[in-house]
């Protein structure tokens, strides 16, 4: 096995048009580590995910999947190599059934059908419902369902909790600590810094579209700039 980061990019520079959002980001994230993306609205958290992804194509520097490199990688060949996303949104398939929904995606490995939904039982009550059917939290479940079917070696999760319940945030909370503990690496994108730092080994603090901080949490609890960082 390889000793390279299992993902890794350099020098990132993304543009949206004339709007350049990421300004030279460097990112590492090990195999099986969790790192939290922290900072306040329209700082470039999810345009980083997404740059990683293939999804908003990085116009300078470097991405590399376990040493592979991998900028200018179509998306689909990168969720090949083991990343997988749950985005802002969910974008699940309404049209398709909770079922059909998760098939479509599965990957042999230790996350299997039966698998997601003893670990989300509320799933298994809802096969055969479309997936614009059910809950928004139900939703969430699937999306995070979805991606573990997959079998990556990394999620990136962007805003999970956000609009859900308290009950149903806690619910998936716990589900990212199972995730966490399954040895699967995790980049998460959220808002709960108390809750997100119970499960990161590492913080990034971002803030217009630059890494400012990066610590673990005990490390970055009494920073002079963490709470004006994140309009805390």
């Amino acid at each position: 096995m390889s000793d390279a980061p299992l993902i890794e990019a350099v020098g990132l520079h993304t543009y949206y048009g004339a709007s350049h959002v990421l300004h030279g980001i460097d990112l590492t994230l090990r195999r099986g580590e969790t790192v939290a993306l922290l900072g306040r609205n329209g700082m470039g958290k999810t345009t980083l995910l997404r740059s990683l992804l293939g999804l908003t194509p990085a116009r300078r520097g470097e991405i590399r999947i376990e040493g592979i490199p991998m900028i200018g990688a179509r998306a689909d060949r990168i969720a090949r190599a083991g990343i997988a996303y749950v985005p802002e949104g969910r974008g699940i398939f309404p049209t398709l059934s909770v079922r059909e929904n998760m098939v479509l995606a599965a990957r042999p490995g230790a996350w299997d059908l039966d698998r997601v939904l003893a670990v989300f039982p509320r799933l298994a009550q809802r096969l055969n419902h479309g997936g614009g059917q059910i809950s928004g939290g139900e939703q969430q479940m699937l999306a995070i369902g979805r991606a573990l079917v997959m079998n990556p070696k990394a999620i990136l999760l962007d805003e999970i909790t956000e609009g859900l319940a308290p009950l149903v945030a806690r619910e998936i909370w716990s589900i990212i600590s199972l995730i966490r503990q399954s040895g699967i690496a995790a980049i998460i994108v959220d808002r709960n810094l108390a809750q997100i730092s119970g499960i990161a080994e590492r913080l990034l603090i971002m803030v217009n579209g630059r890494l400012v901080l990066s610590g673990t949490p005990a490390e970055l609890k009494t920073h002079s700039d963490l709470r004006r960082y994140l309009s805390l």
